[in-house]
C-alpha cells in the first residue's frame, strides 16, 4: 500500500494512521525541526548545554538491558529570550527512532549519561547545519539507531563532558 496524499500543498507526500510505513525509508529529517531552529535563531536563541539522556522506557525493559543496549535522546539547553526579556533556558530534546526525528520543549530526564556545557555558545543554525549532513540517513537498528544518532551531535559539541557516575 503506498503513501495517501494529505491534502497539503507543499508536493509532498504524507502516509495516514491507517497505511503501513515502510521502515526502511524513515530518513533522518524533521522540517518542523528546521523551522523551529530558524525561528530560535531569528529570535536570539543559543544553545548553552547539551545533554545525553536514556530514553523513558517501560522499566522492565529497561533493567533487562545494559546502558549501552537502551536507546538515547540529546536534549540541548537553549537560552532563548522569554515575554519580560529575561534569558531562560529551555530544554529542546530530540530523539531519533523508528518512527523518524522527533523533538520537543521539554523532557531532560533523570536518567542523565553524560552533559556538555559549551565553551561557546552554539547557534542554532549551526545544529541545522550538523542535521543537514545526517538528513539522507535512513534508521537502522543496528547501524543508524538513537544511540549513534545521538553520541554523533554530541561528538560536535564544543564544551567540556561530564559523565555520569551511575551510568
Amino acid at each position: 500500500m503506498g503513501n495517501v496524499a494529505s491534502g497539503v500543498t507543499d508536493g509532498m507526500q504524507r502516509a495516514t494512521c491507517c497505511v503501513q510505513r515502510n521502515q526502511a525509508m524513515i530518513r533522518c529529517w524533521n522540517p518542523h525541526l528546521n523551522l523551529h531552529l530558524v525561528k530560535l535563531e531569528h529570535g536570539g536563541g543559543t544553545i548553552a548545554e547539551a545533554w545525553l539522556i536514556h530514553t523513558n522506557v517501560d522499566q522492565s525493559v529497561a533493567a533487562s538491558k545494559t546502558a549501552e543496549e537502551r536507546s538515547l535522546a540529546i536534549v540541548y539547553n537553549m537560552n532563548i529570550e522569554d515575554d519580560s526579556g529575561t534569558m531562560v533556558l529551555r530544554p529542546l530534546r530530540l530523539e531519533w527512532g523508528p518512527e523518524g526525528l522527533s523533538f520537543m520543549e521539554a523532557g531532560l530526564g533523570k536518567d542523565c549519561v553524560s552533559m556538555k556545557v559549551l565553551n561557546e555558545p552554539m547557534s542554532p543554525e549551526l545544529l541545522i547545519r550538523q542535521l543537514q549532513t545526517l538528513d539522507k540517513r535512513m534508521y537502522d537498528p543496528v547501524y543508524f539507531n538513537s544511540r549513534h544518532f545521538c553520541e554523533l551531535l554530541f561528538s560536535q559539541v564544543d564544551g567540556k563532558e561530564e559523565r555520569s557516575r551511575k551510568r
